[in-house]
């Protein structure tokens, strides 16, 4: 049976833990394409697993979060966007067009193992509109795309290396 696709955006999903932003902005990599920035830190299941749970004693504050692939921090910087409504607009297109997109980004995370860690971050002057920053978000997804591939080519590399 086919599986359906939920466009949701669950509050697992978002990315609260200070530990796993610290990190994130400290050792992640980044894409940017105005207005947009996107740092993404790739872990492996392990370190994404471990990452969840050190902010709980017992483990189980993230349960089923580990179906997760990703999860996201969405900002929009008051230093360019003085108007608390525009800098609330932003970032609810923000999320409407994650939302619609992750599936993508889920695909290719499962494709190379990987999960991730995301800040998205709009870091324009003035307000854009949804059909606007779909496009700039499409080009930094496909930026990011190649970069997963590029981090899984590693180990595809090493595994055809044993066999030849």
């Amino acid at each position: 049976m086919e599986k359906l696709m939920q466009y949701t955006f669950s509050k697992d999903e978002r990315l609260c833990s200070e530990k796993i932003l610290a990190r994130l902005y400290e050792s992640g990599f980044v894409i940017s394409k105005y207005p947009l920035r996107l740092n993404v830190l790739l872990l492996t299941e392990e370190e994404f697993t471990e990452l969840l749970t050190l902010g709980s004693p017992t483990g189980t504050k993230y349960k089923g979060v580990i179906e997760l692939r990703a999860q996201i921090s969405i900002n929009a910087s008051k230093k360019r966007l003085k108007r608390a409504v525009m800098r609330n607009r932003m970032k609810r297109i923000l999320r409407e067009i994650y939302r619609h997109k992750k599936h993508q980004i889920y695909t290719d995370l499962a494709s190379s193992g990987k999960y991730a860690a995301i800040g998205l971050i709009y870091v324009g002057t003035s307000e854009m509109d949804y059909w606007e920053l779909e496009k700039v978000f499409d080009k930094v997804r496909r930026n990011l795309r190649e970069r997963i591939v590029a981090a899984a080519a590693p180990r595809a590399a090493t595994g055809n290396s044993l066999e030849g």
